[in-house]
């Protein structure tokens, strides 16, 4: 079995415009790993699920929105990158260049539309200040650098790339509100958030 340096350079060969460089493919995952760490301690210092919460009209508890909005999703983001970037489904000699296009994809439309759907558009209708958005112009750049590097790879296997585009899309756009609307119908309702005002005191309140 190849070790997982050559591996990740001739995954790197197959899927990028600089070929064999697994130096830079190591470069590319500790930015992008960075960059989510950067942008998720940005949403956990202003507890994005109290802003998520007041917006549907419940207390979103800390216990839940730590773990879930912090913890877990920097966890699955970083799994995607290494996966995505350094080609970790072919270190044990399989050919599965496929999964790391799909990981790919699943980057490139997940930083779009957690930039969008979570801050963009919320902040534009008048919920503010919004958690994360400082970070989201890096956001938005990296997934064009990403599509631009990555180029050869989503061109070869168009497929996987459009399936991992609308699986990290999906992925804000629906499942992440269809999940806040789950919690507003199972916890205690409050009147929920108005643009454009302050947020309300009882979504702030530990």
């Amino acid at each position: 079995m190849p070790d997982v340096w050559t591996q990740t350079g001739a995954y790197f060969d197959s899927v990028s415009v600089f070929g064999n460089a697994p130096v830079i493919a190591v470069l590319l995952v500790i930015l992008d790993m960075a960059l989510t760490l950067v942008h998720g301690n940005q949403e956990r210092r202003d507890r994005l699920w109290r802003y998520f919460g007041a917006i549907y009209g419940f207390h979103f508890p800390n216990w839940l929105g730590l773990p879930v909005f912090f913890v877990s999703l920097t966890l699955i983001l970083w799994v995607v990158a290494i996966v995505g970037i350094l080609g970790a489904c072919t270190w044990n000699g399989s050919h599965m260049q496929e999964l790391g296009i799909a990981a790919v994809g699943t980057l490139i439309g997940g930083r779009l539309a957690d930039s969008w759907k979570s801050h963009i558009a919320l902040s534009r209708k008048g919920y503010r200040p919004n958690p994360g958005l400082a970070s989201v112009p890096v956001y938005i750049a990296e997934a064009l650098v990403l599509a631009v590097i990555f180029a050869p790879g989503l061109i070869h296997d168009p497929y996987a790339a459009l399936l991992g585009i609308a699986v990290g899309a999906g992925f804000f756009w629906l499942l992440v509100p269809a999940s806040l609307r789950l919690l507003a119908v199972l916890l205690p309702r409050h009147q929920p958030w108005i643009a454009g005002q302050p947020m309300p005191d009882w979504a702030r309140a530990d």
